[in-house]
């Protein structure tokens, strides 16, 4: 059985780990966390993503998905510029968001906290959908850091 600490606030069901919505004190084995930098000033960020790794058992893995700022300038810069762009970069009232990543920057970010990056892409995400059910994708960075595990034997004596 995992330990999983959920911050995305989307529901997750698992019969076989044991889903936690907020620090308990204890370890994770993984940590989710969508947006969680995005909606911090930037500044803010490298601090953001060491607390997350100090949650991590060794080996604990921790997720993190963040709107692309790559995509965000690519479609400025096109010109194509509307609310599905501006919902990408801004988020909306409920769930404002301060500020924007690249890949590397995400990468950098788990280097400096401990964690070795096992997964660095950009994915299509749904950022907005009207009415009439049309759909507009937005670029989504997925890193996953692992917490490295200091008392594990890595040789053959």
């Amino acid at each position: 059985m995992a330990r999983i600490l959920n911050l995305s606030g989307r529901k997750m069901d698992s019969p076989h780990d044991e889903i936690h919505v907020e620090p308990d004190g204890g370890l994770y084995n993984i940590v989710i966390a969508i947006c969680h930098l995005s909606r911090r000033p930037a500044n803010e960020a490298t601090e953001a993503v060491q607390e997350l790794a100090a949650l991590l058992e060794p080996m604990g893995q921790l997720h993190l998905l963040e709107p692309s700022a790559e995509f965000a300038a690519r479609e400025i810069l096109a010109g194509r510029v509307g609310m599905p762009v501006w919902l990408h970069l801004f988020g909306n009232d409920e769930h404002p968001l301060r500020s924007a990543v690249t890949l590397p920057m995400l990468r950098a970010y788990l280097t400096d906290a401990g964690l070795i990056t096992a997964r660095a892409e950009t994915r299509a995400y749904v950022v907005a959908a009207k009415e009439d059910g049309t759909e507009f994708q937005a670029d989504q960075h997925v890193v996953v850091g692992v917490k490295p595990d200091s008392g594990a034997k890595r040789w053959i004596e």
